[in-house]
């Protein structure tokens, strides 16, 4: 019985385990940019600038072995529609597609287009896919925040104008 339990807390031990958290970006002065998880977290950084805000994606490796990410972007609650980011840009400046190591993680950042895609309204969690077609999921009220500030924007009639041009 002892032998038994313990293969099966090596084989649990051995699984991939992916943290995704998605959070705003926001630019702070010419060189830096503050992450939050919740934009209250950001309303005391000095010098920020919530309009310019961005969306980006915080991957951690909190498995025992290494995992490969192959796709990460935005989905609706019940998978489709998605929006996928084409080539990350992470943090570090690091290759596509991404190897974390154990406790490694890395920060992609979507586009800045992202405002203007059709189908954020629907976004309602983070995703990561791996190159062994497992995917994890996260949400925050990062998330939240960029969607509903992306409706609001929708909403007034000046952006539609603009956009109806």
């Amino acid at each position: 019985m002892f032998r038994r339990l313990l293969r099966i807390g090596r084989a649990v031990d051995e699984r991939v385990r992916l943290e995704v958290v998605p959070k705003i970006a926001v630019p702070v002065g010419t060189e830096a940019v503050a992450l939050g998880h919740d934009p209250r977290e950001l309303i005391a950084v000095p010098g920020q600038a919530m309009d310019r805000s961005g969306l980006c994606v915080m991957v951690v490796n909190a498995g025992l072995v290494a995992a490969t990410l192959v796709e990460i972007g935005l989905e609706s609650r019940f998978g489709p529609p998605r929006i996928l980011m084409r080539d990350p840009l992470f943090h570090d400046r690091m290759e596509w597609p991404r190897t974390l190591e154990p406790g490694e993680s890395a920060v992609a950042y979507f586009a800045s287009s992202l405002r203007r895609h059709a189908s954020l309204g629907a976004m309602h969690r983070a995703y990561v896919t791996t190159q062994d077609n497992e995917t994890f999921t996260g949400t925050s009220p990062a998330l939240r925040y960029f969607v509903q500030e992306f409706q609001a924007e929708w909403r007034t009639p000046k952006r539609a104008e603009k956009f109806a041009e």
